[in-house]
């Protein structure tokens, strides 16, 4: 009898006395339903209680009538987690409202504030790491004898659907000796589907000539599938680390007209470039978090503004502009210039103004040129091809090749 089998005989005709021996002998638990009851907030003790009652099935448990602290700490710990939102969102008044909607036994005083939710996020970042480096670990034995894993992925015809799904299977477990280096795990390893860590690199040549010495011809590069999102990033890099070295005396003319008609001197559109000002918008977002009061002064210019409809777009309409936060760029995080940029275009009016208060004298020199703004304008223009690649890939948890190819033809025109 399979696994699952077992689990669903366990579900169905035991589950009082599996979720006690469980709770005994502290064993890991896999069965779905019991971790989804889990995951809403309840424990053994009122899962022991609810299933008791006649007709109750685990499968259709409301949620537990007293929501312990902890438990909704944890779930607005992976609200804002998943979907990368501001700690500043649990300060919203309409957010804090809307909680207490929907729990009416929850008071104001229970719902943690930015302090408290920076400190659990940082917490629950502890505990997955300890986790990770405990996963780590078991790559070695208690000797530290390091041991590679080897994965097969195929695609496979589903006995049940005969519909054609990802597979992928554990094939070898194996003590690696030496090191860690690509020629040694060229020896030990046949696989070429890699990500794009360097020693990966130094593993496919040495794989290269051990195949040569026995006579059979395999193309390092060629045989080599690297991640596509990945060699993306790394192509923005390129871009934006290299921008200010573009040849524009071999590419366009003296003077040339922009898409709002405005023209442009090639020697002063150079003239700026050497400036780097994708480094100039970053001291920009620097000058307004630099403290809390001129971050708070800026925020409350942009609502201000909004109220008096001062703000205009580049044609002279009268906008509203969005209650955004200049984001930082982070060397990390993909796609961080791109967002960095948007958000100085899309908040331009509210900066250009606020820069030029008689309050931020200290911070007046730190204003963008208007032939600043343009190149961060054609900047954002270049990055946002490979942003929206990116995103493109990065939508399913298993990229397709239907999906793949014409997001790279796209790219590459």
């Amino acid at each position: 009898m399979s696994n699952t089998r077992l689990r669903g005989h366990i579900e169905k005709y035991h589950l009082l006395e599996f979720l006690e021996q469980a709770e005994k002998f502290n064993w890991c638990i896999h069965i779905k339903s019991v971790n989804i009851a889990f995951s809403m907030g309840h424990t053994f003790k009122t899962l022991h209680e609810a299933l008791q009652k006649p007709n109750v099935s685990i499968c259709h448990l409301p949620p537990p009538p007293d929501l312990a602290p902890a438990t909704f700490e944890r779930f607005l710990v992976k609200f804002i987690i998943a979907d990368d939102q501001s700690i500043n969102v649990v300060e919203c008044p309409e957010f804090r409202q809307l909680l207490l909607l929907l729990r009416q036994d929850l008071r104001d005083g229970d719902i943690p504030r930015r302090t408290k939710m920076r400190e659990l996020i940082i917490k629950t970042w502890r505990e997955h790491f300890q986790l990770l480096k405990q996963d780590l670990t078991n790559s070695e034995d208690q000797n530290y004898r390091p041991f590679l894993a080897l994965t097969a992925h195929w695609i496979g015809q589903s006995a049940k659907t005969s519909m054609l799904q990802l597979k992928v299977a554990l094939i070898a477990f194996h003590y690696l000796p030496g090191s860690h280096t690509g020629g040694a795990k060229a020896f030990a390893r046949l696989d070429t589907m890699l990500d794009n860590a360097v020693n990966n690199n130094t593993a496919m040549q040495r794989l290269s000539q051990l195949f040569a010495s026995h006579g059979i011809q395999f193309d390092a590069d060629d045989r080599r599938i690297m991640c596509l999102p990945h060699i993306i990033n790394i192509c923005s890099k390129h871009v934006t680390e290299k921008y200010q070295a573009t040849d524009f005396l071999a590419i366009v003319g003296q003077a040339w007209v922009d898409s709002l008609r405005n023209v442009i001197d090639r020697n002063v559109y150079i003239k700026a470039l050497k400036q780097d000002p994708i480094k100039l918008g970053r001291d920009v977002v620097h000058a307004v978090h630099a403290s809390t009061l001129r971050h708070e002064g800026f925020q409350t210019t942009i609502s201000n503004g909004n109220k008096m409809k001062m703000w205009t777009d580049e044609d002279g309409e009268e906008v509203e502009l969005p209650i955004l936060e200049l984001l930082r760029d982070v060397k990390s995080r993909w796609d961080s210039i791109y967002f960095m940029i948007n958000h100085l275009h899309v908040l331009r009016p509210a900066i250009d103004y606020f820069f030029c208060l008689p309050t931020q004298r200290d911070i007046t020199d730190f204003k963008l040129e208007e032939i600043e703004w343009l190149i961060l304008l054609d900047m954002e223009l270049v990055l946002e091809v490979p942003h929206l690649a990116q995103q493109t890939m990065s939508s399913e948890s298993t990229p397709m090749l239907g999906a793949v190819v014409p997001t790279f033809e796209t790219f590459m025109g």
